[in-house]
């Protein structure tokens, strides 16, 4: 597999950003996102009725990735979309006073990172902006022996 920089060459092609699709598509993997139901606690509320998750910024909600047959090589991307339609098509941007280097929550953090809305926990996370659409690339890996699904942290600034 060739790559362009770090980026594996795969995940680097230009993903359509024209108009974002909400719509649930479990695809030929039955790809199947959970919410973790420990460690959210008062920090996060799921609203089935809205199928929405409200959570306070800088918080970690845990999420559960399933998929079958459970093969390695699979990325998530992951980006913000506005929930109403005639937005759909604009980036989600962050606002100036959360990007200032000198918020706590922004120490340590690299540049190019600082634009992005969500971040993901995982150490091989990687960041990228497309036509001002950030959105965050994870490798999956495979569950772990006993484990059908991968946990991943999402964190929202």
């Amino acid at each position: 597999m060739s790559t362009m920089g770090n980026i594996p060459y795969h995940l680097s092609t230009q993903m359509n950003m024209n108009i974002p699709i909400k719509e649930e598509f479990p695809g030929e993997f039955n790809f199947d996102l959970l919410l973790n139901s420990q460690g959210a606690g008062k920090n996060c509320v799921f609203s089935q009725e809205l199928r929405k998750v409200f959570i306070n910024m800088e918080q970690t909600l845990p999420l559960k990735f399933k998929w079958d047959p459970p093969v390695d090589g699979l990325w998530l991307r992951t980006t913000m979309v506005f929930s109403m339609d005639q937005y759909r098509t604009d980036p989600v941007v962050r606002c100036h006073n959360h990007m200032a280097t000198n918020s706590v929550s922004n120490q340590n953090i690299a540049e190019h990172v600082l634009r992005h809305v969500v971040r993901c926990t995982h150490l091989d996370s990687i960041y990228e902006e497309i036509s001002g659409h950030m959105s965050v690339s994870v490798p999956l890996g495979t569950p772990q022996p006993g484990c059908r699904y991968v946990p991943l942290g999402f964190q929202f600034f």
